[in-house]
């Protein structure tokens, strides 16, 4: 099975069912997410040079499930939950590719959030029938800075009429939820969501300069005294590279 990406056309031969059609992919060559389809192999290109990619997709794939794990574990905010994490699945990559994952880049985490722009923010309350009462914080970052950025982390506080805050919550962009959805799903398919860990791979794993990512961070039933917020970016990382 013969797959190509639509940006670079760079070409990936996959054995028939390992990738059926709707699974999202990312390439190797130039960085573009993309849903698999009913993709034709590229002309021009000899067998011999379709086998020596044989193989390639996988190491994307893997590098897709570490960043996924990553960003699931961090729903739970568990240090040691996410090193583990990071660490098996590295391990993996490391066995089936046959080479190390790149190191991290080490950056100060101030650096790391300069050139990150919010825009576009929106508070209000939603009804809910299960949970009750949600307010609701949403958004767009920008990445304004000349090099690309992943796993941008924001945080939305609520404030009363002094200026306290009542109420924090941290949260990973990337994901969006629906006014049905406020509406009718309990705390924890909201969560599920909110925390999805295939779309926040997918898009918030290597934003690239002026490229742009949604947010939502929900207080349920927030604290009665409740009257401002605000939202901040507190985190983000250089994508690792290749």
């Amino acid at each position: 099975m013969i797959i190509v990406c639509p940006n670079c056309k760079t070409s990936y031969d996959l054995p028939e069912g390992k990738a059926p059609e709707g699974t999202r992919a990312r390439c190797a060559v130039c960085g573009t997410v993309f849903t698999i389809g009913d993709d034709q192999p590229e002309p021009g290109i000899s067998p011999q040079e379709q086998e020596k990619k044989k193989g390639s997709f996988l190491p994307v794939l893997l590098l897709i499930l570490i960043l996924a794990a990553f960003a699931a574990a961090y729903y739970w905010r568990d240090t040691e939950q996410i090193q583990g994490l990071r660490a098996r699945a590295e391990q993996i990559y490391a066995k089936v590719t046959g080479k190390e994952p790149a190191p991290a880049i080490e950056e100060d985490p101030v650096s790391l959030v300069q050139g990150l722009d919010i825009s576009s923010v929106r508070q209000f309350i939603s009804n809910n029938e299960s949970v009750g009462t949600i307010t609701v914080i949403t958004g767009k970052i920008s990445n304004r800075s000349s090099e690309p950025r992943g796993l941008i982390r924001v945080r939305g506080t609520l404030s009363n009429d002094s200026g306290t805050v009542v109420a924090e919550k941290d949260q990973l962009a990337g994901t969006e939820i629906s006014l049905a959805q406020l509406r009718v799903m309990d705390e924890n398919d909201l969560n599920a969501v909110l925390n999805d860990a295939e779309t926040i791979a997918a898009v918030n794993t290597s934003v690239p300069p002026d490229g742009a990512i949604p947010f939502t961070v929900l207080f349920i039933n927030p604290p009665a005294d409740a009257t401002g917020y605000n939202i901040q970016i507190i985190g983000a990382v250089k994508p690792k590279a290749e």
